[in-house]
Parts: C-alpha cells; sequence; structure tokens
C-alpha cells in the first residue's frame, strides 16, 4: 500500500506472492535464481493450473522490482534499449517525477498502453 496500490491491488500482489513462493518451492528454486526465464516458466505454469491474473510477464514487474530492491531476486539485466523502450522509460519518469503519480498508478498506464 505504500507503493500507491489500493488495498483490492494490493491483496491481489500478496496472492501473486503467495503463487510464485508455491511454485519456487515445487520446482526447487531459490528466489535467487528468479531470472526472466524462470519469472516466464512462472508464468505458463501459472496459466497451466487455470490462474488467469497474469496475461504477461509485465504483470511481475511490481514484484520483481520490490524483490530486487530488496535484494532477494538478481538485478534485471542490462540490455540496449530500443527506441520505443526508451520513450515509454522517459514517460514513465516523467509520471513519477513531474506527475507525481505513484507507482502502482503508472504500472497500470504501462499496462495499458497497447489500448491506447
Amino acid at each position: 500500500m505504500g507503493r500507491g496500490y489500493s488495498p483490492p491491488s494490493t491483496a491481489t500482489h500478496l496472492l501473486l506472492m503467495a503463487q510464485l513462493s508455491r511454485w519456487l518451492e515445487e520446482t526447487g528454486l531459490d528466489a535467487a535464481e528468479l531470472i526472466p526465464e524462470r519469472a516466464q516458466e512462472f508464468l505458463r505454469a501459472n496459466h497451466a493450473k487455470g490462474y488467469r491474473f497474469l496475461r504477461s510477464a509485465e504483470g511481475l514487474v511490481p514484484l520483481l522490482e520490490y524483490l530486487r530492491g530488496a535484494g532477494v531476486v538478481p538485478a534485471s539485466p542490462v540490455g540496449v534499449l530500443t527506441a520505443t523502450e526508451e520513450l515509454l522509460e522517459r514517460f514513465r519518469l516523467y509520471l513519477l517525477g513531474e506527475r507525481g503519480l505513484a507507482e502502482g498508478t503508472v504500472c497500470l498506464y504501462q499496462a495499458q498502453r497497447w489500448a491506447w
């Protein structure tokens, strides 16, 4: 909630954490092994179980950023951004800094960007 999420959104993210924790336990993995490829495996496993909350890996971003900040999962690999990704990152920083929006709101904007 301190990151700007509403109580229902916070509950959804906690549910996602529980699902991820169970998946890590089932697969014998440690959180430190949660690289992007493993996150994709988690999504596929979740969908196979009938969970439809996450439609893409973008839904995991807030959770992974939180876990990275806590030093639990490795840092995201550094890569070269495409022009579109760079523009979206600059827009994200603008929304956070200049507009003062909460991280949760910005994540929602990013998730909906294809609907614009």
